[in-house]
């Protein structure tokens, strides 16, 4: 996406320098937009446009990918973006060999596709603390709490980040398998399994992301949600091998089912995408409630 493009390669500062500008153009998008700015900022054309409110939408999203750490430069980017999802292949791998049987190829992708949707959620967690210490949130609940375009810019920025994680590391773990004659049909099939992977990384982000709002530690619901998801996940071992009480425990994710077709497990597929609407709708219940002790107390903390 060519907001991000711009946000990171130019290595400039961030568009919005001064909170109070942010804030006071926040305001404005949360006022004049939703639906159709969002349809306008999801438009290829947005880059050629010179029109006020294209031109916002524009620095808005790329503000959006800014504020996130793993574009602050070039060292934090490969970080985050090789490093540490190739340190994660190598540790999943090494405990396979030792302990298990699954092929050393599907650990790398199910590790990677755990990877993009930990990245999706994380980041939606970041952006949305990132408005609670700016104060954006209070300007959101007193302007327009269910504006699509503010949470859906969110989300959309989410979304790509972990997409061009997951892409450039399949890419990569492609690359090696056509390198070493490995299963290069998997990384295929990993691909195909983004979209859900993606899906339940904004689920679970939404769903920690107001669960933390207005908390001393925001990160805390996040924090936790990520353990879980790294022992549920069925990346290392299928999670049909699981014992009874964890095999019952990963029904409450939408992760085990979706990585098990990797591991040509019959029964896999749907079901991650209904719990995935099912934690959905569980952040909006959380979000409605948060915004009615907003309300009531006049503050956020």
């Amino acid at each position: 996406m060519l907001p991000m493009v711009v946000a990171f390669g130019s290595g400039q500062q961030p568009y919005f320098r001064d909170d109070e500008r942010i804030v006071a153009d926040c305001s404005a998008i949360l006022y004049g937009h939703d639906c159709v700015g969002m349809c306008r900022l999801l438009s290829f054309g947005l880059a050629f446009t010179q029109s006020t409110a294209e031109r916002r939408d524009f620095y808005f999203m790329r503000a959006q990918f800014a504020s996130l750490s793993c574009f602050s430069n070039l060292k934090t980017f490969i970080v985050q973006f090789f490093l540490l999802p190739f340190i994660n292949i190598l540790f999943l791998g090494a405990i396979n060999n030792q302990y298990g049987s699954a092929d050393d190829w599907v650990v790398s992708a199910a590790s990677i596709l755990l990877s993009g949707m930990l990245q999706a959620m994380s980041s939606l967690v970041v952006l949305f603390v990132n408005d609670q210490n700016r104060g954006i949130d209070r300007e959101l609940i007193a302007r327009n709490p269910y504006s699509v375009y503010y949470w859906g810019t969110k989300i959309a920025c989410s979304v790509a980040t972990a997409a061009l994680l997951t892409v450039l590391n399949l890419a990569f773990l492609y690359i090696l398998a056509w390198l070493f004659a490995g299963n290069t049909s998997v990384i295929l099939d990993a691909l195909l399994l983004l979209p859900q992977m993606l899906l339940s990384g904004v689920a679970l982000g939404f769903v920690t992301a107001v669960g933390g709002w207005g908390n001393s530690d925001p990160y805390r619901w996040s924090n936790w949600i990520q353990i879980a998801a790294n022992a549920l996940s069925g990346a290392l071992i299928v999670y049909t091998q699981y014992p009874r009480v964890l095999r019952m425990l990963t029904e409450l994710f939408p992760l085990a089912h979706t990585l098990g077709i990797l591991f040509h497990v019959p029964d896999s597929g749907f079901h991650d995408f209904v719990v995935s609407v099912l934690w959905g709708a569980i952040g909006i219940l959380i979000y409605r409630i948060k915004i009615g002790i907003v309300r009531r107390n006049k503050t956020i903390r």
